[in-house]
């Protein structure tokens, strides 16, 4: 398959259960209706992109979510949130077209650089990225802690303006 047999194009709404079913299949698991409430919150906010390959016959195929990321310590850049292809289209030209229109948007909004994280058992993606001349440049440990309810208790006790 070439990038000819198939559309890149900005996601719509009635999109969602194309996106969330590829959302399970990069270790995401979303319903429908999340994805549908992510998806109108970045259309409200403005400043994201999230793109879809749709193969005539198939449906979406793969998508492609592109962010801002701005630091105190370094320039604007762009980052890739998200990256997958269904499992029965990979190898075929898809991720390839997801990522030059991910590059044409972030260039589009003058971003000079892309970033890209990606999870250590994703060996495919480790060979993936360097085709494409992404350099990597960092090994790291992300840690996370659920918030739930401290929101609501930080206002109680006057420690969080919104």
């Amino acid at each position: 398959m070439d990038t000819e047999h198939f559309v890149i194009r900005r996601a719509e709404p009635g999109d969602c259960r194309a996106l969330a079913s590829l959302a399970g299949q990069l270790g995401y698991p979303m319903q429908t209706s999340e994805i549908e409430r992510q998806l109108s919150s970045m259309a409200k906010e403005g400043g994201q992109a999230v793109f879809v390959a749709e193969l005539p016959g198939h449906g979406i195929v793969g998508w492609i979510h592109m962010m801002p990321r701005q630091l105190l310590y370094s320039p604007r850049l762009a980052e890739i949130g998200g990256l997958v292809v269904d499992a029965s289209h990979r190898r075929k030209g898809v991720g390839r077209a997801l990522i030059h229109a991910g590059e044409q948007w972030a260039k589009g909004h003058g971003y000079s650089r892309i970033v890209v994280r990606s999870n250590a058992v994703r060996k495919e993606a480790h060979d993936f990225y360097p085709s494409l001349g992404y350099d990597s440049v960092k090994t790291q440990k992300v840690y996370r802690k659920e918030l739930k309810g401290q929101q609501r208790a930080a206002r109680r006790h006057g420690k969080l303006r919104t």
